[in-house]
């Protein structure tokens, strides 16, 4: 415990706060005086110290670190002590510096986690910088819907980036699958392409359900005509004819196991014509696999096992 001591002492001697609150929040043999350390932290004025003192250690009167934070102007602290201490800070304070000084993240964080959060002056920022993922985060937690949902998910198909289409086709109400499902198949991998299908096979096994809730009332193809199946079965399509034209054979095969609604039959014969007992293997145990067709395939590819052994120097097969 000595050594903790010196270590604790030769910390605070290098300013080193970081290191003496973490040490301060453990069970020690050694007393540390908290006032000291404090005090150094508010006479630091650095805003990072007074934010890992009030997260780490917990003080009962937080209000000269929160001071020292907000008289940094650092946005992105700001904006963290805010989500941190939202039930006791002053949120109209922090928000100001995130609006007037921080970026597109700051800002979709803020909103994202505090629900008092100036939702307009946060999308004109957020719109004004034009990033996907503060995108998402702020469409995640506001939902808007029609022309204003459109603003954002532009950006999003814009960014190119096929984790953040699936994210935002996963959460965002309204969003158009078939768009993002293109931008996943261009700029995604077949392991991207496959999460995708899965998902658009999900919504649409929800989608049949709303279709059959709904057939008493307006009928079967008033049913169908209402919901977004039509364009659901041909993003479906696309995804599917992605894993067959440029897709491994494991890829073919997790797609067939993956994917509800796939086309089994053409995938199984595909898996079928190659050699790869494995995979015959795995998808057999799918429970529409034509077994038949796939016990026939698999009894083709058996053969006799050879075993080559040394015997005193001499091959010998067996």
């Amino acid at each position: 415990m000595d050594n903790l001591k010196l270590a604790y002492d030769k910390a605070f001697e290098l300013e080193d706060y970081i290191t003496c609150i973490k040490m301060a929040s453990k069970n020690q043999n050694f007393k540390i005086d908290l006032n000291a350390l404090s005090n150094a932290v508010i006479k630091s004025e650095n805003p990072y110290f007074a934010l890992n003192y009030v997260r780490i250690l917990k003080p009962k009167d937080k209000s000269d670190f929160e001071k020292i934070i907000i008289d940094s102007k650092n946005a992105h602290i700001a904006s963290m002590y805010a989500v941190e201490n939202k039930d006791d800070c002053n949120i109209q304070k922090l928000e100001e510096i995130v609006l007037n000084y921080g970026d597109a993240f700051d800002s979709a964080d803020f909103v994202y986690n505090i629900d008092e959060a100036n939702i307009e002056a946060h999308k004109e920022l957020i719109l004004k910088e034009e990033e996907g993922y503060a995108c998402f985060l702020y469409c995640k937690k506001v939902q808007p819907v029609g022309r204003q949902l459109k603003e954002f998910e532009r950006i999003v198909l814009e960014s190119e980036d096929a984790d953040l289409a699936y994210l935002f086709a996963r959460d965002i109400y309204g969003a158009n699958l078939a768009k993002l499902g293109e931008i996943v198949i261009e700029f995604g991998s077949n392991e991207d392409v496959i999460m995708f299908a899965t998902l658009i096979s999900t919504k649409m096994n929800k989608e049949l359900g709303d279709v059959r809730d709904s057939f008493k009332e307006c009928g079967l193809l008033g049913a169908i005509l209402s919901s977004p199946l039509t364009n659901l079965v041909s993003i479906q399509s696309k995804l599917e004819d992605h894993i067959k034209i440029y897709g491994t054979y494991e890829d073919v095969a997790n797609y067939l196991l993956s994917v509800d609604g796939a086309d089994v039959f053409e995938l199984q014969s595909i898996i079928e014509e190659t050699n790869r007992m494995d995979l015959k293997l795995d998808i057999a145990f799918d429970p529409d696999v034509d077994l038949e067709s796939l016990t026939t395939s698999i009894c083709k590819n058996q053969r006799k096992p050879q075993y080559k052994v040394v015997l005193n120097d001499l091959d010998i097969e067996m």
